[in-house]
């Protein structure tokens, strides 16, 4: 695993460990941020993507999904966005 799958997974991590603890403490909102000198953003929120929607992140730098896949994306889009 190299440093940036590191740190995105530890970041994902984080994010679902606040997620879990929002109605817990005092309704705080709790924010991870996470950057990189060797991705781009784009890059990041595809791998992102791929990780959480299991889907090979080759797949979808390159493109070739299917229509199951593709509804994969949309829900974990949808659960990112909350």
């Amino acid at each position: 695993m190299g440093k940036t799958a590191l740190g995105v997974n530890l970041a994902i991590n984080a994010c679902k460990y606040f997620l879990t603890q929002k109605n817990t403490k005092d309704n705080v909102v709790q924010s991870v941020g996470f950057f990189s000198l060797e991705m781009s953003s784009q890059q990041i929120s595809t791998r992102i993507l791929s990780i959480e929607s299991e889907i090979n992140s080759s797949a979808l730098f390159n493109g070739k999904i299917d229509v199951q896949d593709v509804d994969k994306l949309k829900t974990v889009q949808d659960e990112i966005q909350k």
